[in-house]
């Protein structure tokens, strides 16, 4: 504007100014001078005009620069606001995480609580009901107590699943990472379902190739937990025929193994429309009203989660009415702390020939892969008849067959019969026999040594245990911590197992005092000595007097709980008679942060309740350190 009116005003001075002039000089100068003004007065107007010009441009500019200056202040502000808002929805979001987080806490709480509170009254209930079936009952008794306890088995099974599937919709669910030996988990699942598959006259057999690493690390609690769904539905849907599990290696890297697992039955097969279901929480094959087939239907879909935690897959095959093949496949580190398997020592009967007659063709395939695998020459007949030819036949060739494993029920010619002909051919008398069954009760074991047999093993037998045995019969002296076993009888299972009869001494801690009774009962029974108390303090002052093998401890206690009891028992400032005692935790606390804080705290092993004898003396033996006789791959051998 301050351009705009100087420029108006140095036009009007040069119109009052030069136009006299120019008038003046007109009447005074010649007229190029009245020219020469006028010139002036016309350059000056393009000037002027230029000026004019020139301002409008700078206005324009001017007015855009307030403009972009406003609108920059608003974005500002707009910025600011945006800003502020952010941190606002960041302060919310932080605090949600946080409301989250603890709600994840107070379900784990109240999860673990939950376990705790359900298992306690479980481990009384099934404890108590172990110890009734070992005592003298009359037939009904015994029926009602069966009833309870596979009732009970069945009400744990349903809330472990629960409190799995719980974890699994909380968020919370993580795997362990700890060392374990394949082989004793597999055959810990097979002897839970070869008394449901001989119940339904099933041929059970399970197999783990001889490349697949013996210890690994891992979640052996989740893959225990698969391979039991796969083989409960397997044993569930099948009614007649055979279930087995196959457990193959399927890549072997430096650092890790992938394993698969196969779980084949002949049942009654999935319909082509259930198969994109199956794997669903709550899925069930028989969804009518009249359902044939019980359960919750979580197995497959806790299945699923477990196997694609551990980095595998899960699929199945299956056709209708004949049967289906499950299997999984998970990969798992090598563990580097613990032996690699190393191979049996079979010196003592290297190169002695070995017969197996069986008519089952799975069984004997089974049994020659053990043979096979400690390079033990063998050979394979289906009958009585065929074995005494070839032992003939071995005898003519000048390469005697030493040794014969021979199955009890056969046609035409039972194992009983042909081991009375082996002993009554002058040729054959000096084989050694070694019979199984499937019926060990009820066999008559007067007559099996009668017939000249030197074992007797019920189905399902262990690898380790066919070999302890074999190197029994043929004659092995017994190693210096054996000598009570007086081998000069029929041997059994029970011979097998006898080195643990001993009679370890176990201080059970807990303050529960029916969880005290349900121990000193199993722990009775099973020819332990026994002594309770109440509380870890207690417990110390116990050790500080008296020399125990295992210590079963309790965790939430008065006074010094179990893992302030441990700490205090491992400190040499105590004066604990055995500070290294081996310590076994025992508790309803099943979640599974548990076993870990066990082992930091100390302790060497975990068991959850509610505890099964079986088991609790398996764990006990492993601690008492009473050595097998061999240790070695677990398989099974049934019908």
């Amino acid at each position: 504007m301050c351009l705009r009116f100087a420029v108006k005003r140095t036009l009007l001075i040069l119109l009052l100014v030069v136009l006299p002039v120019s008038v003046g000089f007109t009447s005074a100068v010649p007229h190029k001078w009245f020219i020469f003004g006028g010139f002036i007065f016309i350059a000056v107007c393009f000037v002027a005009a230029w000026v004019a010009k020139l301002n409008a441009k700078l206005s324009t500019i001017n007015s855009s620069l307030i403009s972009e200056v406003e609108n920059r202040k608003k974005i500002e502000a707009g910025l600011l606001e945006s800003e502020k808002q952010l941190k606002e929805t960041q302060f919310n979001l932080e605090s949600a995480l946080a409301e989250a987080n603890e709600a994840n806490r107070s379900k784990d709480a109240f999860l673990a609580n939950m376990s705790h509170e359900l298992r306690t009254p479980m481990n009384g209930i099934i404890g108590m009901t172990g110890i009734l079936q070992n005592s003298e009952l009359t037939d009904e008794q015994s029926e009602f107590t069966d009833i309870i306890m596979k009732s009970s088995e069945g009400l744990l099974a349903i809330i472990t699943d629960i409190l799995d599937f719980s974890q699994i919709e909380a968020g919370t669910t993580k795997l362990d990472a700890i060392g374990f030996d394949l082989l004793s988990l597999i055959n810990e699942v097979s002897k839970t379902f070869t008394p449901k598959a001989r119940e339904k006259n099933l041929a059970f057999s399970h197999r783990v190739d001889g490349d697949v690493p013996a210890y690994l690390k891992g979640d052996p609690r989740r893959l225990k937990k698969v391979v039991q769904s796969l083989m409960s539905n397997a044993v569930k849907f099948t009614h007649q025929g055979t279930v087995s599990l196959h457990v193959s290696l399927a890549e072997d890297e430096e650092q890790h193994s992938t394993l698969r697992f196969a779980v084949k039955d002949t049942g009654v097969g999935i319909d082509p429309e259930r198969k994109d279901r199956i794997f669903d929480p709550f899925s069930q094959v028989d969804y009518s009203s009249t359902r044939k087939y019980s359960g919750t239907g979580l197995g497959l879909s806790l299945a699923k989660h477990f196997t694609e935690m551990m980095g595998g897959h899960i699929d199945f095959e299956s056709t209708p009415t004949q049967g289906s093949i499950f299997w999984f496949t998970i990969r798992l580190e090598k563990e580097k702390s613990l032996p690699i398997r190393k191979p049996y020592h079979v010196d003592d009967i290297t190169g002695k020939r070995i017969i197996v007659v069986d008519d089952n063709p799975t069984n004997r395939q089974v049994l020659e892969g053990y043979l096979r695998s400690w390079n033990l020459p063998c050979a394979t007949v289906e009958s009585a008849r065929e074995a005494l030819a070839a032992m003939h036949q071995a005898v003519s060739e000048k390469d005697p067959f030493k040794l014969a494993v021979i199955d009890h029920m056969m046609p035409e010619m039972d194992g009983v019969d042909l081991g009375r002909a082996i002993k009554q051919d002058p040729l054959l008398k000096d084989v050694k026999m070694v019979l199984f069954t499937s019926i060990e009760l009820g066999c008559d074991t007067d007559e099996i040594r009668e017939a000249g047999f030197d074992a007797f093993l019920a189905k399902p037998v262990r690898a380790s245990q066919l070999l302890n045995c074999l190197k029994l019969v043929h004659g092995q002296k017994e190693s210096p911590q054996h000598r009570h076993v007086q081998f000069d009888r029929l041997i059994t299972r029970e011979t097998l197992n006898e080195t643990h009869a001993s009679g370890p001494r176990i201080l059970v801690v807990e303050d529960n005092v029916i969880n005290q009774r349900v121990m000193l009962k199993i722990l009775g029974f099973h020819g332990c000595h026994a002594e309770v108390v109440e509380n870890g303090r207690l417990a110390v002052q116990e050790l500080c007097k008296k020399d125990y093998d295992v210590v079963l401890m309790d965790l939430q206690m008065p006074e010094m709980n179990g893992f302030e009891a441990t700490g205090a028992i491992r400190n040499p400032g105590n004066k604990c008679l055995n500070p290294t005692v081996p310590i076994i935790a025992v508790t309803a606390n099943s979640m599974k942060e548990d076993r870990k804080k066990c082992l930091d705290a100390g302790m060497d092993d975990y068991l959850p309740k509610p505890v099964n004898p079986k088991t609790l003396m398996e764990k006990i033996r492993q601690w008492h350190g009473k050595p097998q006789l061999v240790q070695g791959t677990d398989m099974n051998i049934s019908n």
